[in-house]
């Protein structure tokens, strides 16, 4: 079981699962409501966003496709205290956080939230899923990030001289389960 870190760089997090589209979600949303409520996610909001719809291909009489744009909705179910919430649209859930604690903490809340949804939606599969954390490592005066990160995650800017500027390393791998990229982006 991991311990939570004192100072702990992490200050967003975000798993997602997509899942086959539910077109008549906002059937089911009173029995996901409820359930989340009593999950202690009782802050929810529905909203509306735009999304641009970009098409591959070649358009009519050879022209560029012109991109369009769809509304979609989504639904928030958030904790009290606004730190934790579940955003769930008609093919993913999502829960993301700005309070961190632990991997075993986190992942079985975003099982409880999966579940709740599965049980009223009776998901028939899951195209992916998704894990991103956002950390900050703030080096005191007279420090560097190497002090902090392994040194497979700097890539070369520890090696170059000058101002840095930015630095970003991806590694994919592939195997019995899936994909996993992880991606390092340094900034000043």
């Amino acid at each position: 079981m991991g311990q939570k870190m004192n100072n702990a760089p992490v200050y967003f997090t975000v798993a997602q699962v997509l899942f086959n589209p539910i077109l008549n979600l906002e059937g089911y949303l009173p029995t996901i409501q409820d359930r989340m409520r009593a999950a202690h996610f009782p802050d929810f909001k529905r909203e509306v966003f735009q999304q641009l719809v970009v098409p591959f291909g070649a358009g009519e009489a050879g022209q560029a496709p012109t991109p369009s744009f769809i509304q979609q909705a989504r639904c928030i179910f958030g904790d009290i205290e606004g730190t934790t919430g579940f955003v769930l649209e008609n093919n993913a859930l999502a829960i993301q956080t700005t309070a961190y604690e632990t991997f075993e903490t986190f992942s079985k809340a975003f099982l409880q939230g999966l579940s709740i949804v599965h049980e009223a939606l009776r998901l028939d599969f899951t195209e992916r899923v998704g894990l991103r954390y956002l950390d900050a490592v703030l080096p005191h005066t007279n420090e560097s990030l190497a002090d902090y990160l392994a040194p497979e995650v700097l890539g070369l800017s520890p090696k170059l001289s000058g101002q840095l500027s930015h630095s970003v390393s991806e590694t994919v791998t592939l195997n019995a389960v899936g994909q996993l990229i992880s991606r390092v982006i340094i900034q000043d």
